[in-house]
């Protein structure tokens, strides 16, 4: 018996009302009800494009020119207005922030069921059911502007499945949750696959998800289906951890310069403890990665250090100075603070008068904004970009534009809040090797993030985070090791090679198992 198709697009292609490229050339496809199937492809290949063309927001929201039709559960997007669309698609974008406007969590996962004429008697069990599936339970009343990153993104995901949707659409859903809850998202989208014949459509670069839960993965290139087929057959390739990179000598890593942390407390309004006595000390020359479960402090640690936040009780040091004693101007000289969403620090209308403003606005003279602004779009590759509009880019390149702004300025202290979050592979890399420069210039690098093995293939020391204490901190090869202490905190342990020995990115470094200890030393020493 044929199964029905639930989603349908016959010779689609689109461009944006600014672009000068199609973002979507002539797909064709169907997806069949219940089945889950991932988009994957490189910054720019169409995805988040693809899935706003599920639920209508291409083309009734975005404008542009579009060509050929989507079926949406038997409804033409373009006859169909994005509100009816709703009622049979739910939408999560990749950015939380742009989805939410209520004042408490119950309210934000209540708004699509009451808008959607849903009977009063059940909507209120639909919000608690949708609340408890994504692990929000208890955080009703909550603001959604107190949630972390990951939090919010859980309520989004909750928002969309109050409404009952028939097809859920996952943009970059997972980007910002922890391990455990990225695991969590994809064992409920299979359950509602198995018990109520849900359909799922999920652009990722997470291929190791895709590999375990993927009934087929559509794989996009430049706006093109360039593969539509089996996980393994699409992506044949294990990604493992590829190794470690050489640690600091004590000739480069200073720990009497840069910034610590020292019995650091913080408690948002409302009482919600964030940090618990916080002694943390990162020394100039020094990459440290700081990871952990969603909510376990690790945002707000950094918005102490660049004083967006003021600690309840202790203190923050830069070079031995207190923060408390800095001028803005001061502080901002000499801490870098790349944050999670790229768009809220981006302001101005090209590329370049956004990494000139810092210099600029530091009084340094025509010459050296100049200088220092041409370094810092070359560091990040952004040169042919220089007269773009910011906000017309990529969020992989507004992210690069943000980080190149605050190189621009160079800082003793760089902090980066899940800097590849988004990225392909490719930008990951390339987003490592500019902290990587920036470190051996001697600055004191902090990163945030939930992917262990990228991080660990890059950094000097892991901190790991949990319930706004720090739980471990030591050498990656060391954390990486306690798989017990990885799966407490809410982490997934990256994929290792067995007892394969695999180069590091920078062929500095392998993982190996114990039985080849004897190798290790033999390839570290070439």
């Amino acid at each position: 018996m044929r199964i029905k198709s639930v989603l349908e697009f016959r010779d689609v292609s689109y461009r944006y009302p600014r672009g000068t490229s199609w973002a979507l050339r002539d797909l064709n496809f169907t997806v069949a009800q219940g089945e889950f199937v991932a988009v994957i492809g490189p910054n720019g290949a169409g995805k988040t494009s693809l899935c706003k063309c599920v639920d209508g927001i291409i083309p009734h929201s975005e404008g542009g020119l579009f060509k050929g039709h989507v079926t949406t559960s038997g409804l033409d997007t373009r006859t169909h207005t994005v509100a009816q669309l709703a009622r049979h698609s739910g939408l999560v974008l990749e950015d939380p922030d742009a989805q939410l406007f209520a004042t408490t969590v119950l309210d934000e996962v209540a708004f699509g069921p009451e808008n959607l004429g849903l009977d009063p008697t059940s909507i209120l069990p639909a919000v608690h059911g949708a609340l408890k599936a994504v692990g929000l339970s208890g955080f009703e009343r909550r603001s959604p502007t107190t949630l972390s990153g990951g939090q919010k993104q859980r309520l989004a995901v909750a928002a969309a499945l109050s409404m009952q949707p028939r097809l859920l659409v996952l943009d970059e859903a997972t980007s910002q949750l922890d391990g455990e809850g990225a695991e969590s998202l994809m064992d409920l989208a299979r359950d509602l696959r198995k018990d109520q014949g849900m359909t799922v459509i999920m652009a990722t670069h997470d291929v190791d998800l895709v590999r375990r839960y993927a009934d087929r993965v559509l794989r996009l290139e430049a706006g093109q289906i360039i593969d539509f087929d089996r996980p393994e057959r699409v992506i044949p390739a294990a990604r493992v951890f590829r190794g470690f990179t050489r640690p600091q000598t004590s000739t480069t890593h200073r720990t009497d310069t840069g910034l610590v942390f020292e019995k650091l407390h913080h408690a948002y309004p409302g009482g919600i403890v964030a940090l618990r006595g916080v002694d943390l000390r990162f020394g100039a020359g020094e990459f440290v990665g700081v990871v952990g479960r969603n909510g376990s402090g690790k945002t707000t640690l950094l918005k102490c250090a660049v004083s967006l936040l003021s600690p309840s009780s202790g203190r923050v040091l830069l070079n031995g100075r207190n923060l408390k004693t800095m001028k803005v101007f001061e502080l901002a000289q000499s801490v870098g603070y790349v944050q999670q969403n790229p768009d809220l620090q981006l302001f101005a209308d090209t590329v370049r008068k956004e990494v000139s403003f810092g210099p600029e606005n530091l009084g340094y003279s025509n010459a050296e904004v100049g200088r220092k602004t041409d370094a810092a779009l070359r560091t990040a590759g952004l040169e042919t970009m220089a007269d773009e509009h910011p906000l017309g880019l990529g969020r992989g390149e507004r992210g690069l534009t943000v980080l190149a702004s605050v190189l621009a300025m160079e800082p003793a202290v760089l902090l980066l809040d899940e800097p590849t979050r988004g990225q392909d592979a490719d930008g990951c890399s390339r987003i490592m090797e500019i902290a990587l420069k920036a470190r051996d210039a001697g600055c004191a690098v902090i990163a945030v993030g939930h992917d262990l093995g990228l991080l660990a293939e890059y950094v000097d020391r892991l901190v790991v985070m949990d319930g706004g204490l720090v739980v471990a901190d030591g050498p990656p090869r060391t954390i990486l090791e306690n798989v017990g202490l990885l799966r407490s905190a809410g982490l997934r342990p990256p994929e290792k090679s067995g007892n394969l020995v695999v180069p590091g990115r920078r062929g500095e470094g392998v993982y190996v198992d114990e039985a080849c200890e004897d190798i290790q030393e033999t390839v570290c020493a070439q």
